[in-house]
C-alpha cells in the first residue's frame, strides 16, 4: 500500500520551446538544459549535437533546421516529470541561415510538459 505522502513517478519527457521571430525559419541555436537525472535529450526532425561538457545533471546541445516559430524544438527524458518546476533551459546563441549570429534577446525558450 502507498503512502499518501509519497510521489507518483512519472517518467517521461519534458519539451524545449523556443519562441522566435518569423522570419528565423532556417537557424541554429545553442541550448544548455540543467536538472536532476536528465536521462537523454532528443530533437525530431531536426540535427542534433551534444557537447563534451554535456553529463546527467546538465546538457549542452547545438541544434539546427528548419525551425517554426514558436515550436518545440528539444524533448528531455526526466525520471520524474512532476518535477519539470526543477529544470531549467538557456539559450546560449542563435545563428541564421548564413552563419551570422542574431540576438539572443529575440528569443525565448521554456521547458515543461
Amino acid at each position: 500500500m502507498m503512502e499518501p505522502s509519497a510521489a507518483v513517478v512519472d517518467p517521461g519527457s519534458l519539451h524545449v520551446r523556443l519562441t522566435a521571430p518569423p522570419q528565423a525559419r532556417d537557424i541554429g541555436v545553442m541550448l544548455v538544459v540543467e536538472g536532476p537525472a536528465i536521462d537523454s535529450v532528443q530533437a525530431p526532425g531536426l540535427e542534433m549535437f551534444e557537447t563534451d561538457e554535456s553529463s546527467s545533471t546538465r546538457r549542452e546541445v547545438i541544434i539546427a533546421g528548419a525551425l517554426a516559430p514558436d515550436a518545440p524544438v528539444l524533448r528531455v527524458w526526466v525520471p520524474h516529470r512532476g518535477d519539470e518546476a526543477r529544470y531549467r533551459v538557456s539559450l546560449l546563441q542563435v545563428a541564421a541561415e548564413d552563419f551570422t549570429l542574431g540576438d539572443p534577446e529575440d528569443y525565448a525558450v521554456a521547458i515543461g510538459r
